[in-house]
């Protein structure tokens, strides 16, 4: 297998000794949808999770990890 080049979050995991596997996936830069990630992976969007960055106007940075059948309500 080719060489994977390791996210920040596997670099953190590997800080942690966290146990974690990479699994690479052809990228459609016009489809990066977490239901188009779980079909290349063949994996059930349930187990497909989206990491979203948010900036609040009163309160800072939020960082949301959630599953890719759902949403974050920004209310």
């Amino acid at each position: 297998m080719a060489n994977i080049s390791k996210t920040n979050a596997a670099r953190l995991l590997d800080r942690a000794h966290i146990a974690y596997d990479l699994i690479p996936y052809a990228v459609d830069e016009n489809d990066l949808a977490a239901g188009h990630v779980a079909a290349e992976l063949g994996e059930d969007i349930r187990q497909v999770f989206k990491t979203l960055v948010l900036n609040g106007d009163k309160c800072g940075h939020f960082v949301c990890v959630v599953p890719g059948n759902m949403e974050v309500d920004l209310k």
